[in-house]
This record gives C-alpha cells, structure tokens and sequence, in this order.
C-alpha cells in the first residue's frame, strides 16, 4: 500500500501532454484601485487562452480569480483560501502591500508566486524560494524620477507620499537620489488614504511656492490634491509611479492633471509580438496602453513555459526553471535572479494629456 501511495504521489506531481493545472489570479475585484486589477485579470485571460490553444505547451490553465481589493487584510484571508483549495501557483497579487503579507503564507506552503504589478524592493528581499515578479522595482522607477526632476530643475520642489508601503517607498527612492546629489527638497508631506479633501495641504503648497509635486501613491488621493489645488488658483506640475496613471484621474481632478508626468513600463502595446493582443483589446473597447496587462500576461506565459521545461508539476522545480532559464515573452526575453526579480526591466518617463493619450519624454 505504502509503495502505491508513493507512485499515486509521484504521477500527480509529473506533468504529461495537456496536464490540467490551477492557477489563482489575485487583486483587486473591488476598492479604489479596480481599474489595475481588471488590467491584470485581463492580460492573465488572454496569456492563458493562448496558452491553451497552442500545442507549444503541455499544460492546460485553468484561471481561478480571487478578489483582495488590495487591502493586506484581505489578501491574508485570500492567500489562505488558495493554500485551502491545494492551488500551487498564483498571479498576483497587484499591490505591495498584499503582495508583502500573502508572499510568506505561500512560501510557507511551497505554493509559487509571479506578481506582474508589485515593485516595492522589500518583497523579494527575504530571501523566498516561491516569489518572483515580471515588472520592475522602485528601486529603478524613484532613481528614474529623480533624474528626469534633476533635468528640468523645478524651482520648489515637494514629494508627497500616502504612508503605505508602495507609494512611501517609491517616494523614498527618489528622495534618496535627489539627496545624494543634493538636489534640494523644499517639502516632505505625508497624506491618508481615503481623504477628499486637502485644503489644508493645498495651503502649505502655496505658502511654500510649490511648482512640483513628486507623488507616492494611488491616483484618487492625487486627483483630489491636484483639482483643489486649481481650484485655488495653484499650478502645479505633478509626478508619480505607475499606479497614478489611470484614464480616472483626469475627470476626478476636472482636468487638472493635464500634462502628468508618469514612469511607465515601456509602451509594449506599441511591440510587434503585441499586434493580437491590440486587436483583441480594441474588440473588447479595452485600454491597449494599460501596462499591467502586458505584465500580466508575461507572469502566465513564464509560468507555463517554466512548468513545460522543468517536465514538472512541483514548484520547487519550476522555481529551480525559472532562476535557471530565459523566457521569450510578450514583452521580451526575462530572466530571474536568485531573489526572484528580473535581471533587467526598464521604466521610461511619460507625459498624459487631458485625453489620456500617453508620450515618452525621457528615458535613460
């Protein structure tokens, strides 16, 4: 008996033409943020139908989708479900913070994780077997800023940030470099999530003289911020990270944001391997400049490939594939090092117009 079980263990855990495999897409369904995580289940449907209709691969996925709301809380008790429900792999999850609480519960449970949106450093610093990520860092993205901030010399410059682990440290990073090369910062503020109102800090902005804003966060809190801000007759450019360059932003802040300078992924919708994927976005009236989808896609397509080579259905192997082998992906060959992270990724600066419409403007 004690020999079967063993064989039954080995054939459930060996991968054969057309293997059935489950993997959870975690992020937000819900909350503020839900525009990224439709980006990401998104991207992760399309990676997986390609996946299933081809021959290259010996895996059939099949998506389970869990909604966090990005919220630390909820993604514990979500990452609980899927060590429940025996699910080995996940995409996701999109926010830092999730992703930093839910990464130990999987790699206690030897359960592998891809997030293709999570860029705080510290995730992947904690030495994980389970972790990796198809985007980039803020390590990279804050230094990137503060070039392109250096370049054009605002007058009075603030970095403002929202206390949460993404956009504090992605502010961080830029405060860092610009200090190292003793750019000078003429305000440091801290706002809350949630807020609507920011009369107050408005008011600081004008008595400091204000011209430029670098801002750590979400774009509601920075629509609000920049819609009030015109409201009394301040102008101001403002800057920040991936996850404010949502279409949302410009009619919560009345237009407002008009020329927002945004570090970005590069525009892969602009790719030729990303032809279909256009044209399957502008069928569905979907956002092709959505950068989450491309990444999004990548982490299933790396994920199948990794599970394909390594001829294995146990994560360790596949985690063992992935640190040993490059991938051609949508959006480029990756490759990962021991932490998990891609040995290369590059963020470009973008300008938004008041019609959502994106152009490069700096890059290094």
């Amino acid at each position: 008996m004690r020999i079967l079980l063993v064989i039954l263990l080995w054939v459930s855990q060996s991968l054969w033409a057309g293997s059935q495999v489950n993997v959870a897409v975690v992020g937000p369904r819900s909350g503020p943020v839900t525009e990224y995580g439709d980006m990401q289940f998104t991207g992760a449907r399309y990676s997986a139908d390609d996946i299933n209709q081809s021959s290259a691969y010996s895996v059939h996925l099949n998506l389970i989708s869990f909604d966090d709301a990005c919220d630390p809380q909820q993604a514990i008790d979500v990452a609980k479900k899927i060590v429940q429900q025996k699910i080995q792999y996940v995409i996701g999850h999109l926010c830092s913070s999730a992703t930093q609480v839910a990464a130990p519960i999987y790699e206690k449970n030897n359960i592998l994780m891809i997030t293709p949106a999570s860029t705080s450093p510290t995730i992947t610093q904690q030495g994980y077997r389970f972790v990796f990520r198809t985007i980039g860092l803020d390590s990279k993205q804050g230094p990137l800023a503060a070039e392109y901030i250096m370049h054009h010399k605002p007058k009075n410059l603030a970095i403002i940030h929202d206390r949460q682990q993404y956009g504090k440290g992605v502010a961080e990073a830029v405060k860092a470099t610009l200090m190292q090369n003793k750019f000078p910062i003429k305000l440091m503020l801290e706002i809350e999530v949630g807020r609507m109102s920011f009369d107050q800090e408005v008011e600081i902005l004008k008595k400091q003289g204000i011209d430029f804003i670098y801002y750590g966060g979400y774009y509601p809190e920075l629509a609000h911020i920049l819609r009030q801000s015109k409201r009394q007759g301040l102008s101001i450019q403002a800057m920040g990270p991936e996850a404010i360059a949502s279409q949302d932003i410009m009619p919560l802040s009345s237009q407002a944001a008009d020329g927002l300078l945004v570090t970005l992924p590069p525009a892969f919708s602009t790719w030729p391997a990303a032809k279909k994927i256009v044209e399957r976005l502008h069928k569905e009236r979907l956002d092709e400049g959505s950068p989450f989808i491309y990444t999004s896609y990548a982490a299933v397509q790396v994920l199948a490939k990794a599970i394909s080579e390594s001829k294995s259905l146990v994560p360790a192997d596949i985690a063992n594939t992935l640190r040993q082998k490059s991938f051609d992906t949508l959006i480029g060959s990756l490759s990962f090092n021991d932490e998990g992270d891609l040995n290369q990724f590059k963020f470009e600066v973008f300008r938004m117009d008041a019609d959502g419409k994106m152009s490069k403007v700096f890059s290094l």
